[in-house]
């Protein structure tokens, strides 16, 4: 790539115009629909040509515990329930609120082991896969694709498939095969740590978020040219075009970044 320079007099700038997502933490199969807990709501799931998609979205400022009972699903923080329910239209609405007493029993912790027949699914941990464990003592691991950071599993309602809920990810593992195998449901990818060059410069992705260079022909062979880190941000894998920045945040989704003011010149 050749080197890019700033506009004469303007002073370069990386700017978030939008963000999008959130770590899933739960899932819950519903029949028809599936339920997902992630950072900022919790969502509806509907399957269409194949794909699962988000129809519904009820915003949550903290993460509850969902769980189906005869009387309805509810949504389960440490001092409040929620009772949820799902119209036709697959819209998640609250039914009713309830503040609970400090003494009530604690909340059931997400499901990170699950038994489907002679088999048992376990998370083994971040960027391990799934530890999937025979009755005849036989034990492999499933590799999840991208930055993996599970933290739940659920069965299908159907039984054929286990669902992985997963940093920006939904995964699902068929378990009627003989050699289970991950596929990808409701997938936003991200890896740690990536690079990414276009017209405009060179970015990268940190933890804390992204740095955009330009490239010169001395040491260190890269001029920073600005960056955007904020606190909240893990930023895993960023993709360019154009000066357009699409970065993956472990945490938070998808933020939509523009490079701004800078302009491609060629020595």
């Amino acid at each position: 790539m050749n080197s890019s320079a700033q506009g004469q007099g303007v002073q370069p700038s990386l700017r978030n115009i939008a963000q999008h997502g959130g770590t899933y933490q739960q899932v819950l199969a519903c029949g028809t629909h599936m339920l997902a807990v992630r950072t900022g709501g919790v969502e509806v799931l509907l399957e269409s040509s194949g794909h699962w998609k988000s129809v519904s979205h009820l915003p949550l400022s903290s993460i509850p515990v969902l769980y189906e009972t005869e009387d309805g699903i509810f949504a389960r923080f440490s001092l409040r329930l929620l009772k949820l329910a799902i119209d036709d239209a697959y819209q998640v609405h609250v039914l009713s609120e309830e503040t609970l007493p400090v003494t009530h029993p604690v909340s059931q912790t997400n499901t990170k082991t699950i038994r489907k027949d002679n088999v048992v699914f376990s998370i083994v941990g971040p960027n391990k896969g799934l530890r999937i464990q025979r009755g005849n003592g036989k034990e492999n691991v499933c590799i999840l694709p991208g930055y993996s950071h599970p933290s739940s599993l659920a069965l299908s309602h159907n039984e054929h498939e286990v669902l992985v809920a997963d940093v920006g990810a939904i995964h699902s593992i068929q378990v009627t095969s003989s050699q289970p195998k991950a596929s990808s449901r409701l997938y936003l990818p991200g890896w740690p740590k990536d690079i990414a060059c276009d017209e405009v410069g060179v970015y990268c992705a940190n933890v804390l978020g992204v740095r955009w260079y330009r490239e010169i022909t001395d040491y260190p062979y890269l001029e920073e040219i600005d960056k955007l880190s904020q606190l909240h941000f893990r930023i895993a894998k960023v993709i360019a075009r154009q000066g357009r920045i699409v970065a993956c945040d472990e945490v938070r989704g998808i933020h939509f970044l523009a490079a701004q003011d800078g302009r491609h010149e060629s020595h």
